[in-house]
């Protein structure tokens, strides 16, 4: 029986591992980690996302732009966020989540 629980998004967990896990389970329960935005954690839900190199001296789960989209650092490799759906808003694309959030990166994932 699939829970909650289980989309919540452990980023010590390799690409290819994180990827399956995010279209397995969308849209119920869906995927999750969480971010600081002015000091409270904030939810965010992973709608889609391909798997990219991981870039050298990032830790995993540290967010990192590649052309204008929104990456995450896992365990083995990196993803690349095509769609996400902050908590409280509508889905958009990593580009348009990070007009407007910038200060995500290069933050630590939860």
């Amino acid at each position: 029986k699939i829970l909650k629980e289980d989309g919540h998004l452990n980023w010590q967990e390799s690409a290819k591992v994180l990827l399956c896990k995010i279209r397995a389970l969308n849209p119920w329960p869906g995927t999750i980690t969480f971010w600081h935005k002015k000091g409270v954690l904030a939810r965010l839900i992973i709608i889609d996302a391909r798997i990219t190199p991981k870039p050298e001296n990032k830790k995993s789960g540290e967010v990192f732009s590649i052309d204008g989209q929104m990456a995450v650092v896992c365990g083995n490799g990196a993803l690349l966020i095509k769609n996400l759906q902050p908590e409280g808003k509508k889905t958009m694309s990593s580009q348009e989540f990070l007009r407007g959030n910038s200060v995500i990166l290069e933050q630590i994932l939860r």
